[in-house]
């Protein structure tokens, strides 16, 4: 399992020295989301080396090796976690300037640092299962479909959220505004209010418990689908 280790470390390299520098960019600019794109990218390097290993058939190559399925799946999310926790570092040092300048509260500053890490865990979590069971090409349909979701839900937030500090209104009141079909007492807007109301403490809360959850499940997943995978 070292040896795979090292095999993806090496490849993910230069990618993660580009969006490293893309987030100390960010710094100089001072733009947070600039920041937060990059660690989010960061943690979504072990994807990349999904696509390569089809290619050269390393998938079936692998299995001649002296190396287990188990471990072969577990490094992949070995080199998550270590891909995360760089982000988080990086990020972390990246956006003290805006807290030492008394730009971003304490709570806002670690929210950020918490959301950018898990959308990085998050991305990877729902592919690696099916990249595993039903190989790459399936696991790119999941990936593009997955990179669209975030994209709109992460915006969808940040409208209403800017939208109800613009008037003075609650998240929940704008977010039945927009969609009226939510205004009903429905589990799902129970849900999404408490969401976008929730305090900084309660959302880091969720989003850190989720993400270990999330991570336990999809790796369980990824070991069953890899065991019963023929090549």
């Amino acid at each position: 399992m070292k040896g795979l280790l090292c095999k993806d470390l090496s490849g993910i390299f230069v990618p993660l020295l580009v969006f490293t520098a893309m987030l100390l960019a960010g710094t100089a600019l001072k733009i947070p989301y600039f920041l937060a794109f990059s660690a989010l990218m960061i943690g979504m390097l072990p994807i990349d080396g999904m696509p390569k290993d089809a290619v050269s058939r390393w998938e079936s190559y692998q299995l001649t090796m002296p190396v287990s399925r188990f471990g072969i799946v577990t490094e992949k999310y070995l080199l998550m976690l270590f891909c995360t926790a760089v982000s988080a570092v990086l990020l972390s040092i990246g956006m003290l300037r805006f807290l030492l300048q008394g730009e971003m509260s304490v709570s806002d500053y670690t929210l950020w640092i918490v959301r950018a890490c898990m959308g990085g865990i998050l991305i990877p979590a729902v592919y690696f299962p099916v990249c595993f069971r039903f190989g790459y090409g399936k696991g790119k349909a999941v990936y593009i479909l997955l990179i669209v979701s975030f994209a709109v839900l992460i915006t969808g937030e940040l409208a209403v959220t800017e939208a109800a500090e613009a008037h003075g209104l609650l998240s929940a009141k704008v977010l039945h505004g927009c969609f009226p079909l939510l205004a009903g007492n429905t589990a799902v807007s129970r849900l999404l209010c408490m969401l976008l109301d929730a305090d900084s403490s309660q959302i880091i809360a969720v989003s850190v418990s989720g993400a270990l959850i999330l991570t336990l499940l999809s790796w369980l997943l990824s070991l069953w689908g890899f065991r019963r995978r023929e090549f």
